[in-house]
């Protein structure tokens, strides 16, 4: 443990060293992995405790804060899209929500951080919908639309702060569709 740790900080001031001081916005991908798996409520970029959330992940994230107040932190939900689509996969158990986010909106909501210069703070870039698991796989598989919803419980992550917060306005909402923006 103590080598991978050592492993990580040489890293991370490698990055440092090669970013220098760099004063332009920083956008840094990290993941909703940071937040505990259980919740009962929607887990928001600031109602978990620092003390739930993963602590190399965090510890990671507030290096890089610590040495740029100009950084933004996209904490990223399960990347979809492309040849990522759910029902490729071995997904146990079906009735937990997904929290996932399509390719096309990390590019779009980066581009977006940069663009409003949207700096020092950390947003969570996940599709607003959250049907179950279940609900995706059977649309993908079969092409027909299911009951849309939480058909089951699990952790939530919202993603809303990045839109009612700045304005952002996700291309891809409804994680049962990914698959289908790929064959238009």
């Amino acid at each position: 443990k103590r080598a991978l740790e050592s492993q990580l900080r040489e890293r991370a001031e490698a990055i440092v060293s090669f970013i220098g001081n760099w004063d332009k916005p920083i956008v840094m991908y990290s993941s909703i992995g940071v937040y505990p798996l259980t919740s009962q409520k929607p887990v928001t970029e600031v109602n978990c405790d620092e003390s739930e959330l993963h602590i190399w992940l965090r510890e990671a994230e507030t290096f890089f804060q610590n040495r740029y107040p100009q950084l933004t932190v996209l904490r990223l939900a399960g990347l979809m899209g492309d040849d990522r689509y759910l029902s490729k996969y071995k997904v146990e158990p079906t009735n937990e929500p997904v929290n996932h986010v399509h390719y096309s909106d990390v590019i779009e909501a980066t581009k977006f951080v940069l663009e409003h210069s949207i700096t020092g703070t950390v947003l969570n870039v996940v599709a607003p919908e959250h049907p179950s698991k279940k609900a995706v796989i059977e649309y993908e598989n079969t092409g027909v639309v299911p009951e849309v919803g939480l058909s089951g419980e699990g952790r939530i992550i919202s993603g809303e702060a990045i839109t009612q917060l700045y304005g952002y306005q996700y291309i891809a909402p409804q994680p049962i569709y990914f698959r289908t923006l790929e064959q238009d």
